[in-house]
């Protein structure tokens, strides 16, 4: 993201606001059908409120599926982790962690190593 104003209001406002402005830039940016998935309570999500989108369209006449990791903090390691083994579990076809914050140096080190490749993951930060 380029705009200042931007990222900071995303980063003030709160993780649901978060949430719902995503999933509405998501569906007309060619990700299709975005569905918030089913873990609703705070027991379910992560410490700083990670949470996961699944997104469907169909491309050159094959559904495609997207996994969406949605973050309001930092993305570390750990939740790299969690989205590949969201990927393999969910079989989809691609990753995503989108973050108004920044992703962390050794995230961006795993992202850029041979260890994610297979799993077509990617991140969109406010950095």
């Amino acid at each position: 993201m380029n705009d200042p104003q931007l990222v900071a209001a995303l980063q003030n406002c709160s993780f649901h606001a978060f949430l719902l402005i995503l999933q509405q830039v998501l569906s007309p940016m060619g990700y299709g059908d975005v569905q918030i998935l089913d873990r609703r309570r705070s027991s379910q999500k992560s410490r700083h409120g990670g949470h996961e989108l699944v997104c469907r369209t169909i491309a050159a006449g094959r559904l495609v599926t997207v996994v969406v990791k949605v973050l309001h903090d930092d993305v570390r390691i750990g939740q790299l982790d969690e989205l590949a083994g969201v990927i393999l579990r969910m079989d989809s076809d691609a990753g995503l962690v989108v973050t108004p914050h920044r992703v962390s140096k050794t995230a961006k080190a795993m992202l850029a190593s041979n260890r994610y490749k297979p799993l077509q993951m990617n991140t969109i930060d406010g950095a």
